[in-house]
């Protein structure tokens, strides 16, 4: 994220929705928000015209300045394309009921820090609510389980209260306290899912504040959002949830199925999300939708068995991906192995996007490690490859029903 400058958030944030701030705020009520113009009339300030106010912002008190400074940084972390298109669609939420797109077109918001200051004066719950999502989003690590296709999702007072319940144990002794919020909405906007959200409000830390007199800096508790998020997509039978901690993530998914799915646990500790078995194939090819010009393979890992593992890699720009496929099929048959029986544990693969008019050519370089490990994140060409990996070139593995694996082990 580039650095903040007062100068320049003012002048990307249209000045009635600046001057509302302030007025809300009863600060600056004698500024000029007018100029003379020839003929002695008055016309409205330049909106690129900020030296005035920011020389205005630099003469407040102390405490008032810090204030708007740190508001100013609040808002302009939303002040992106991600973030307004996540304010949007936390928006529609029956909580807050707010079609933000259409009070953003009747009253000629536009730009991304006009937005996300309309959000913060207009819905400051639905703003500050999309704050701390964002933060969790982007702190905490995220996991793929594997969970079943078309699994029903408890939403009772009863079920709810039970998973309120195991996650207030399961945290004890941690210092999160009973305080525990749960929160459930089904998304069927890109993806049809159900959103479970928890909050633990009385989770404290300390922190390091001056005192009154600012002459001595002291120790003071403070409640710090700790917070989990999980999505459960029926379609795909996938539950990704957002967590600190490998173990502590595999145990709120075991929770989420016994309370909220009604299942006995995860159906199995061992789900393999990603299964790359077809790249093995010599009639594999990387089908590509209009948006992604080439696809070049960069390594492949094999386990061959008897704790061994053999890497095949393409050095510096050298272009060789498909050679890769050739010198795997060879050095497997110079093992004396059969092919099927080698399992790839991870793919290194470079997706070339054609170049769209506005912007330069782009690419990425993904991995996939067996069991569920990739380097996705949820950005738009991310989202792109993900599309290719699950519906065209079919590496997302699904678990079995009982009855497909009755006749698997027969």
């Amino acid at each position: 994220m580039a650095n903040y400058f007062v100068k320049s958030f003012l002048q990307k944030t249209l000045n009635k929705l600046l001057k509302e701030f302030f007025k809300d705020r009863s600060i600056l009520s004698d500024f000029e928000w007018s100029k003379q113009a020839e003929g002695g009339c008055k016309e409205p300030l330049p909106e690129t015209e900020v030296d005035g106010l920011v020389e205005a912002i630099g003469q407040l008190d102390s405490n008032d300045r810090l204030r708007v400074e740190q508001e100013f940084r609040d808002i302009r972390r939303l002040a992106n394309e991600e973030s307004n298109f996540c304010l949007i669609e936390q928006g529609k939420k029956p909580r807050y009921g707010v079609d933000l797109a259409e009070e953003f077109g009747q009253n000629g918001i536009v730009g991304f820090h006009d937005r996300a200051m309309w959000v913060y004066l207009y819905h400051n719950e639905l703003f500050k609510y999309t704050y701390k999502y964002q933060q969790v989003i982007h702190t905490k690590g995220a996991r793929d389980f594997e969970v079943g296709i078309g699994q029903i999702c408890q939403v009772d007072e009863k079920a709810m209260g039970a998973f309120r319940k195991s996650i207030i144990k399961h945290y004890t002794g941690r210092g999160r306290g009973k305080k525990c919020v749960l929160d459930h909405c089904y998304s069927q906007e890109r993806v049809k899912q159900h959103c479970y959200y928890i909050f633990h409000e009385d989770c404290v830390k300390s922190v390091l504040d001056f005192n009154e007199d600012a002459t001595d800096v002291v120790r003071n508790p403070r409640p710090s959002l700790f917070e989990n998020i999980y999505f459960y997509e029926p379609e795909s039978g996938m539950l990704r949830i957002h967590a600190t901690g490998e173990k502590n993530a595999e145990k709120l998914a075991d929770l989420f199925c016994i309370h909220i799915l009604g299942l006995e646990g995860r159906p199995t500790m061992d789900t393999r999300v990603y299964d790359l078995s077809k790249i093995k194939d010599p009639d594999f090819d990387f089908e590509c939708a209009p948006s992604i010009e080439k696809v070049h393979i960069k390594e492949i890992v094999c386990d061959m068995g008897n704790a061994e593992e053999i890497r095949f890699k393409v050095k510096g720009r050298e272009q060789k991906g498909l050679l890769l496929l050739e010198r795997m099929r060879h050095v497997v048959k110079s093992y004396g192995l059969d092919l099927r029986g080698v399992t790839i544990t991870k793919l290194r693969f470079q997706c070339v996007f054609r170049k769209e008019e506005g912007h330069r050519k782009t690419s990425r370089t993904k991995e996939i490690g067996l069991p569920n490990h990739t380097e996705l994140s949820e950005d738009y060409y991310d989202n792109i490859i993900r599309y290719h990996i699950e519906q065209k070139w079919g590496f997302r593995r699904r678990l079995l029903g009982e009855k497909a694996k009755t006749d698997e082990a027969a």
